[in-house]
């Protein structure tokens, strides 16, 4: 844990309402009511999946599938051309891992009402900097920022040779890019002021 404490950065992204907390789910849709119960069961939940002991069964999950291609190709006598294979399956678990592990909280309230009404994109973005502090806000902005422009630059270079892959590439992660800005250039100002 030595950027987030997963538990904690859960715990200041809920807001303290009534007899309970309100979370947020989704940018665009209300608030839900979780009781302390609840809320101490997801930061548990947060801390045991994204802590360090969560990292390490991940990390473990990936080598025994490494393991298992290597096993079955050398049985099977295959040439040593799944390395895509093995990638794609690797990428895939994490990301399944990752979304089953992330979506805790949304499975507990996916049949209930909303009990506050959504917030506009400015009020998300102070609650994304509330959660994780500005300069921690600021440093994962910076991240997004970096990364969008990389890749609509790629994009753009993709879309001399393959303008069907590379012009829709370069608008996706264009519109990222302009979206991050936003987000620095608000935490910024909001500093300021």
């Amino acid at each position: 844990m030595i950027f987030f404490d997963p538990g904690k950065l859960f715990e200041r992204s809920l807001e303290p309402h009534e007899d309970g907390f309100l979370y947020y789910p989704f940018p665009r849709r209300g608030g839900y009511l979780l009781s302390r119960r609840e809320k101490e069961q997801l930061v548990e939940e947060r801390r045991r999946a994204f802590g360090f002991s969560g990292v390490l069964k991940l990390i473990l999950l990936l080598l025994l599938v490494s393991l298992a291609e290597m096993v079955l190709r050398q049985e099977l006598d295959q040439p040593s051309n799944g390395d895509a294979f093995t990638s794609f399956a690797g990428a895939a678990i994490v990301f399944a891992y990752l979304l089953w592990k992330l979506s805790n909280g949304v499975r507990l309230v996916w049949h209930r009402e909303p009990v506050a009404p959504p917030r506009t994109g400015a009020q998300n973005d102070l609650a994304l900097r509330r959660t994780l502090g500005l300069p921690k806000y600021i440093v994962v902005a910076s991240m997004g920022l970096v990364l969008s422009g990389w890749l609509t630059f790629l994009g753009i270079a993709i879309a001399f040779e393959r303008p069907m892959i590379g012009i829709p590439m370069a608008l996706l992660f264009g519109f990222a890019l302009l979206r991050w800005l936003q987000m620095i250039l608000r935490a910024l100002r909001s500093r300021s002021a």
